[in-house]
């Protein structure tokens, strides 16, 4: 399967597009001829659709088929892929287009736990669109934690931890504005649950010599628990 399954995963359209055709060139200068490209829209198409088309095509000519909106591929499709994929890439390039972030993609829990998108993207050449004016400030991850968006949260914190020169000073901050936001909550039980979280996290990092990324990763996940 090396080097015939695709996934271009991003949410700028156009630097999608932009991978798409280096990838077809990239396939062009491998098989030095041309060769027929097929597109499905995921959102629409079904099982029948998906086989007529791909079963009417001269067996013996070569294809690159893209799957927009891979994202949406209906659950006898992805199964039709998993009892299929090894025999379709045998005479066909597969790109998978999907329009969502691509590290809230490959970390989504239901991405993860899906077998066919499991499977996918451990088969397949990955190709990360990032954008460019991606917002990973400390409002941002207070947001999603209040907003109840666990994946978009971790990937945030992970970012920010990248971004930042001293791990120790940035989960001081986040504890810091954390309690600060949840202060606010009028109910005094809960208000004392998120600070008892708070109190833990802080105490994993200086009295446990837990890394603050780690120590700050488990309380997201205890939150989300309580969320």
């Amino acid at each position: 399967m090396e080097g015939k399954i695709f996934c271009v995963i991003g949410l700028d359209f156009e630097h999608r597009q932009r991978a798409i055709e280096k990838i077809k060139e990239g396939i062009l200068k491998k098989e030095c001829v041309s060769l027929n490209t097929v597109i499905f829209y995921c959102k629409d198409l079904n099982l029948q659709e998906l086989k007529n088309t791909l079963y009417t095509f001269p067996l013996e000519k070569k294809r690159v088929v893209i799957f927009k909106g891979a994202e949406h591929l209906s659950k006898e499709v992805r199964l039709f892929f998993l009892k299929k994929l090894k025999d379709l890439i045998s005479l066909n390039y597969l790109i998978f287009e999907i329009e969502k972030d691509h590290a809230q993609f490959i970390h989504d829990r239901k991405v993860r736990e899906n077998s066919f998108f499991s499977y996918l993207l451990k088969k397949c050449v990955l190709r990360r669109i990032i954008s460019i004016q991606e917002d990973h400030s400390l409002n941002k991850l207070i947001s999603l934690i209040r907003r109840n968006k666990p994946a978009q949260a971790f990937y945030t914190l992970e970012k920010m931890f990248l971004q930042s020169k001293k791990s120790e000073n940035l989960a001081t901050q986040i504890l810091g504005a954390l309690t600060r936001e949840f202060s606010y909550l009028p109910n005094f039980y809960q208000k004392s649950k998120y600070f008892q979280l708070f109190w833990e996290a802080d105490r994993l990092i200086k009295e446990k010599g837990i890394s603050s990324k780690l120590a700050l990763e488990i309380l997201l996940a205890k939150l989300f628990e309580i969320n």
